[in-house]
């Protein structure tokens, strides 16, 4: 109240913690050792000795770093544009960030985690990739190596569709094409949409265990949509097929379909 000058001190308190004599700024950073509650006494003393204290606890809280769920792809084919999302799960539900620290050239990390690289007009060879996820207090890495091949011979897998992608619909009636995976490589063949016309979706295990569906409505927005899916095998190699569907508008006239969009007419086949 007189204004006298007040120092600090701390009487008690967890290691590591500091206070500023002269402010009573007190500063600690715990130690995972630390998880729970610890005891702290300020005392203050004026410039006449008058003295008084403050006691008070910090209870700590255990943190959880992250952990990485998702596993990396290990090859793809010169000319490819390769996506892969990562997942990480948090015990604590933190705030998970996603940094990359090490990346071939081209590539690129959303804030969300997924990563995109064009390797058009690079060579083959292996490129490294190490990626950062963390949450306020703790961090893990992930780093792997990206087999580069060219797109035929080079050591390339060969991975593909068990079907012939369905290249034709019609306007106002639902189009659907499933399709599973096959690789020279044993194991699940993992397949996900990158490029489709507004409101396609690829429902996984649909019709059947191991299939993937896709399903759109055709409303004539236009006539030729291309359409990408990556495909990932069990050991990480990628590959990507990509194909363009014909919208018509029925019924068939004159062995023509009328398209919707500006009364023009699409491609015949």
């Amino acid at each position: 109240i007189e204004g006298d000058q007040l120092n600090f001190q701390l009487l008690q308190a967890p290691s590591g913690m500091t206070i500023n004599r002269l402010t009573g700024q007190a500063r600690w950073i715990p130690h995972p050792d630390q998880v729970g509650e610890s005891n702290v006494v300020v005392e203050v003393i004026d410039i006449a000795g008058n003295q008084v204290t403050q006691s008070f606890s910090v209870t700590v809280l255990e943190n959880f770093a992250p952990v990485i769920t998702s596993v990396p792809p290990r090859s793809v084919s010169i000319g490819n544009l390769l996506a892969y999302q990562m997942f990480a799960v948090d015990a604590d539900d933190d705030l998970l960030s996603f940094d990359l620290i090490s990346s071939p050239p081209g590539m690129t990390l959303s804030n969300g985690g997924l990563i995109q690289w064009d390797t058009h007009g690079l060579e083959a060879g292996f490129y490294e990739v190490e990626i950062a996820v963390g949450d306020a207090s703790a961090e893990v890495r992930q780093s792997f190596v990206i087999k580069l091949v060219g797109q035929k011979g080079g050591g390339a897998i060969d991975i593909r569709l068990s079907a012939q992608p369905k290249v034709v619909a019609f306007t106002g009636e639902p189009y659907r094409f499933f399709s599973t995976g096959i690789s020279e490589v044993p194991g699940e063949v993992s397949i996900t949409l990158l490029n489709a016309p507004e409101g396609m979706t690829l429902t996984k295990d649909r019709p059947f265990t191991g299939f993937s569906q896709l399903d759109w409505l055709p409303d004539g927005i236009t006539c030729q949509p291309p359409v990408t899916l990556q495909l990932i095998d069990s050991a990480g190699n990628v590959t990507q097929t990509t194909f363009t569907i014909d919208v018509y508008s029925a019924p068939k006239r004159l062995n023509r379909f009328q398209c919707s969009l500006d009364a023009e007419f699409c491609p015949t086949r």
